[in-house]
């Protein structure tokens, strides 16, 4: 079979024929990378580097390498079969290829192209892209091979006095996806498009191994080139420059900015200003993990500790997820509303900026239907798996007595859960058969229906007389129950002695010494 590889993009079509399997020909399309691909010549055409290589799907689904074995710097290119392949070997009705090779990159019968990688960590070249950061694909029903490029590029120009910079992070503000593995859809006469699906990430970091000193001027101001998927940063992008691996300068452009496929976009130059002094500072905790109405204190951990803080700026990008509260120097309170996932960004003396990810857990368990009149949770409330305790509450902050109006269920969960009625303890367990379990280690009952067979698991859980904690094989294992009645307090209570339940009462009046955890039902 005769072959031949053509790369498009504002240059012409060509077809080239060879008597040989085993030989390809290729040319590149513009603008384009370095390295292993190629590399952008000063009039930004692309053109081969030594070395470079394909993965070549050739009617099958079997990947072979072929490699450029002549001199760099041309733009039209033969190509060997190497002794590399790998895949399934069904048939297919065209032929595709990839640009970089990897062993990883597999085809389904359909044609889709699987674990494509946009590099989420590229190199530097002076001019030009890092080795084997851009990606591009072909696919014919002969073969004419027509490559066209996955990816647009982003030329940032820096300068700066007397700055060596050794790595660059490029970052969405907003977190869409910018770099990870993707499969890729290619069919002949049309544009690819690729979606990510694992290890996927919000930046990319340009690495410049040995560092690569600024110019000191707009005029003679130093470009770097990043290869980017093509996507809408809604909300911008934030770059980062580095020093010896310190953060020494940090810029945020707000304005929604769009990276279109095999499209340069040119940078105004930037120029780097060390902070003053050279200050550099951690967040701590990093990442914070809270539930709705939790405050956590977040303190800038500064390098030297001696540093001056001549101004700082904290800010949530979601305030809905969660605030800004509170504080002083170098530290501010986290206060958090609702579920969900937002970012803090602290600004120290005016471009220094670091970020956390603020987890806003959800403290409602999933719903279990058993058969009974009500659903009862998964979980406990405020619990992450179902052998986890939760968290304990004195009488007045579970009903709900003086300080709201609601039990502890419906106030965190918007009225969606609620603790259970004696009623319903009771219901539990005569309509449910009940055995000892130990689950992640903790013991504790397995409810499961004797309708339907489904189940609850409730743990070993003990409780609080004061500010004193006792463990269930002293105190016994207790769930507030939302029922009051002739000065009793409803609970669902057992001991590990026996672990037979029962619904147990204890005087209102002694209620308001001890503290229990919460096994919600569904309201709704």
């Amino acid at each position: 079979m005769l072959l031949a590889f053509t790369v498009l993009a504002g240059c012409s079509r060509e077809n080239v024929e060879l008597p040989d399997d085993d030989i390809l020909y290729a040319r590149i399309e513009n603008p384009a990378d370095s390295d292993t691909k190629s590399y952008v010549s000063d009039d930004c055409r692309v053109l081969w580097d030594n070395a470079d290589a394909a993965s070549v799907f050739r009617y099958v689904t079997i990947n072979q390498k072929y490699v450029y074995s002549g001199s760099a710097g041309t733009n039209n290119a033969s190509f060997s079969k190497s002794g590399s392949a790998s895949g399934t070997g069904s048939a297919l009705d065209n032929i595709y290829a990839v640009y970089p090779y990897s062993s990883a990159i597999s085809m389904s019968a359909e044609g889709t192209i699987k674990n494509v990688q946009i590099l989420g960590t590229q190199s530097y070249k002076e001019h030009s892209f890092g080795k084997a950061a851009n990606v591009a694909v072909s696919a014919t029903e002969n073969n004419d091979m027509f490559f066209q490029n996955l990816c647009g590029y982003l030329k940032l120009s820096l300068y700066g006095d007397n700055v060596t910079v050794s790595k660059i992070t490029l970052q969405s503000n907003n977190g869409e996806i910018i770099s990870g593995y993707a499969t890729v859809s290619a069919a002949p006469r049309k544009k690819p498009t690729l979606s990510f699906v694992s290890s996927k990430s919000s930046s990319i970091t340009l690495s410049c191994p040995g560092g690569v000193k600024l110019g000191t001027s707009k005029s003679n101001a130093t470009d770097f080139w990043f290869v980017i998927p093509p996507v809408t940063l809604s909300g911008g992008f934030k770059i980062t420059v580095y020093e010896n691996d310190s953060a020494i300068f940090e810029k945020k452009a707000s304005s929604r900015f769009t990276i279109e496929r095999n499209l340069l976009k040119n940078m105004a130059p930037l120029k780097v200003e060390k902070p003053t002094g050279l200050i550099s500072f951690t967040l701590s905790p990093s990442p914070v993990t809270m539930y709705p109405f939790d405050q956590v204190k977040v303190t800038a951990v500064l390098n030297p500790s001696s540093a001056e803080i001549k101004s700082e700026y904290w800010y949530i990008d979601a305030d809905r997820i969660a605030g800004v509260g509170g504080g002083g120097d170098g530290w501010r309170y986290i206060n958090a509303f609702k579920p969900g996932t937002a970012v803090l960004r602290v600004v120290l003396n005016g471009n220094i900026e670091k970020t956390v990810t603020i987890n806003v857990l959800d403290p409602a368990p999933a719903a279990v239907d058993l058969g009974l009149s009500v659903q009862w949770g998964d979980r406990n409330l405020f619990a992450e798996k179902a052998s986890d305790t939760g968290r304990y509450y004195d009488f007045t902050n579970a009903l709900g007595y003086q300080s709201t109006s609601s039990d502890v269920a419906e106030y965190f969960t918007d009225g969606e859960w609620r603790l259970p009625t004696k009623a319903e303890c009771q219901e539990l367990i005569d309509k449910c058969t009940y055995t000892k379990e130990t689950l992640n280690g903790v013991t504790g009952l397995r409810f499961k229906s004797k309708s339907n067979g489904a189940s609850v698991f409730l743990p070993d859980v003990g409780g609080y007389l004061g500010s004193t904690y006792y463990g269930p094989s002293s105190m016994g294992c207790f769930y507030w129950s939302k029922t009051i009645a002739n000065s009793n307090s409803h609970r669902l209570y057992w001991t590990v002695s026996s672990h037979s339940p029962s619904v147990s009462v204890l005087e209102t009046l002694y209620a308001k010494d001890y503290k229990f955890v919460v096994r919600p039902v569904k309201a709704k």
